[in-house]
C-alpha cells in the first residue's frame, strides 16, 4: 500500500472513531508529535489531517453538485 492510501486509510479511521472532531483529533495527534519532537509522527498526523481536509472538500462538493 503507498502512503496516499494509508494516510487515507488511517484517515477514515479516525472518522468512524471520531466523526466531525476527526480532522480536530488528527491535528491534536500532530501537535503532540511536535511537543515531543517526533518529525516522522507529525509529518504522518498532517497528512492525514490534509486526507481528512480533502474529504470534507470533496463532499462538499458533491453535496453542491447533487443540490444543483
Amino acid at each position: 500500500m503507498d502512503r496516499r492510501h494509508q494516510l487515507w486509510a488511517i484517515a477514515h479511521l479516525l472518522l468512524g472513531r471520531y466523526g466531525k472532531s476527526a480532522k480536530r483529533q488528527a491535528a491534536a495527534y500532530a501537535a503532540l508529535a511536535a511537543q515531543k519532537g517526533d518529525r516522522d509522527s507529525q509529518a504522518i498526523w498532517k497528512g492525514v489531517a490534509g486526507a481528512l481536509r480533502e474529504e470534507a472538500s470533496l463532499r462538499r462538493d458533491g453535496e453542491t453538485r447533487d443540490r444543483n
